[in-house]
């Protein structure tokens, strides 16, 4: 079985350049899938700890492109990374757990209720899937929002450094189906 999240965050404000957009990743996704026929009975749960996320890791922002090309210094994204988890961010030592139940819709599309801090966020999105040899592999790539999670971006200075309200999204994983015993 693996796993991998990773999320993007961008900049935003009249001094976007003295920001930088966010590269935020964890390959400790944990969770159960339970396949049906048909699809549409299908579901998974999914879960990760906010305090396993990586943030802006060299290679993960090399590799995401335009607008990641900034270096970090381990102070910015030690800073970065305490106001993520903070209360105007995760709210990670309130709510150690994000949960994310999905339930296909269709071959292409799945709903996701997102359990993040107090609150359930529901979205549709698309999905790439296929099974193989036993294996389910799955991709998603979507954006969602800050505010659609409740929350407000950070910003400073009356919002001319900001981070952008768009959120993009990609998960992929892969997974055997466990024995019945």
């Amino acid at each position: 079985t693996r796993a991998d999240l990773e999320i993007h965050t961008f900049k935003a404000g009249w001094l976007a350049n003295l920001s930088h957009a966010h590269v935020i990743e964890t390959r400790t996704l944990g969770g159960d899938i339970h396949l049906a026929e048909p699809m549409a009975g299908s579901s998974a749960r999914l879960y990760f700890r906010p305090w396993a996320l990586e943030l802006d890791n060299p290679d993960s922002r090399a590799a995401a492109g335009a607008g990641f090309e900034s270096t970090r210094t381990t102070e910015d994204i030690a800073a970065t990374r305490t106001r993520m988890l903070g209360p105007r961010g995760f709210h990670s030592n309130e709510h150690p757990w994000v949960v994310i139940d999905v339930r296909w819709h269709d071959p292409d599309q799945v709903s996701l209720n997102i359990h993040f801090r107090d609150r359930s966020h529901p979205f549709t999105v698309p999905l790439d899937w296929s099974i193989e040899s036993g294996v389910i592999t799955a991709k998603a790539d979507f954006e969602l929002s800050h505010r659609a999670l409740g929350i407000r971006p950070y910003s400073a200075f009356a919002g001319a450094i900001a981070v952008a309200d768009r959120i993009r999204v990609q998960l992929e994983l892969s997974a055997r189906a466990a024995a019945r015993l």
